[in-house]
């Protein structure tokens, strides 16, 4: 029993989870009230001793659950390029935790706007495992854990964010998905090497996909233009005037 739970389905197998079931609606209902909760009551975090602890026990399990994932790659004797981060996801695991550990803003920048693409992946989850197998609760935990690296830097940090900052994530993260859109064409294997969804959309049955088969050049435009104006959008109940921060 312990066994089969901590074990997980290879490369390509045969998917315990489904998108969209039972399942997968109350794992999201689930995460939605993991935020209520947490926007109710992170604040009481600011001044609390053992603050730290919480903010490393986070970067603890984001970086230790890498390890996981490489094993997986390891054991299932996969090509070395899948050990690169496939989209933001990935990349915030590395750049939410240096934020948390250093405060540092670029880092903070770039990893709260792509909590985004963590939410995506709570909604549209690219996932074998079901309940009955760790990685399931790995999976959506270390999504959530994304997405909260932001929220914590800007409520309980007291990090200030302001619309200039969707720049440094527009041009960052534009200059990284094509650098990883040449090094995914030149594998040619979409299958395997997919970074930032510039070979394929990252889920199928969207208006992307619809557009992909009609045009790979027209959802490359579309996919980075949808993209960037997600992102703006992600920012706006965040975003400060400068004014008030000086005030």
């Amino acid at each position: 029993m312990i066994t089969t739970f901590f074990s997980r389905i290879p490369y390509n197998g045969i998917a315990e989870f489904e998108k969209f079931s039972l399942t997968h609606i109350i794992t999201v209902i689930i995460c939605i009230l993991f935020f209520i909760v947490f926007f109710k009551y992170s604040t009481k975090l600011k001044n609390w001793k053992h603050e730290k602890i919480v903010r490393y026990c986070i970067v603890a399990f984001m970086l230790l659950s890498n390890i996981t994932i490489y094993l997986y790659i390891y054991d299932n004797h996969l090509p070395w390029y899948m050990y690169l981060p496939e989209a933001t996801c990935g990349w915030s695991i590395y750049f939410g935790s240096i934020a948390l550990l250093t405060k540092n803003r670029f880092f903070t920048v770039l990893s709260f706007f792509w909590g985004y693409g963590a939410v995506f992946s709570l909604l549209g989850p690219n996932i074998l495992e079901g309940p009955n197998r760790y990685n399931f609760y790995q999976f959506f935990l270390r999504h959530i854990l994304i997405v909260l690296t932001g929220f914590y830097m800007i409520r309980i940090l007291d990090f200030k964010l302001f619309k200039k900052d969707w720049k440094l994530y527009f041009f960052v993260t534009l200059s990284m998905a094509i650098a990883g859109g040449i090094l995914s064409f030149s594998v040619n294997n979409p299958d395997q090497l997919n970074l930032f969804f510039i070979m394929k959309p990252g889920i199928n049955g969207t208006p992307l996909s619809w557009i992909y088969n009609k045009s790979h050049l027209a959802y490359i435009i579309v996919w980075l233009t949808f993209a960037s104006f997600i992102g703006y959008i992600y920012g706006l109940p965040f975003y400060e005037e400068r004014r008030k921060h000086y005030e």
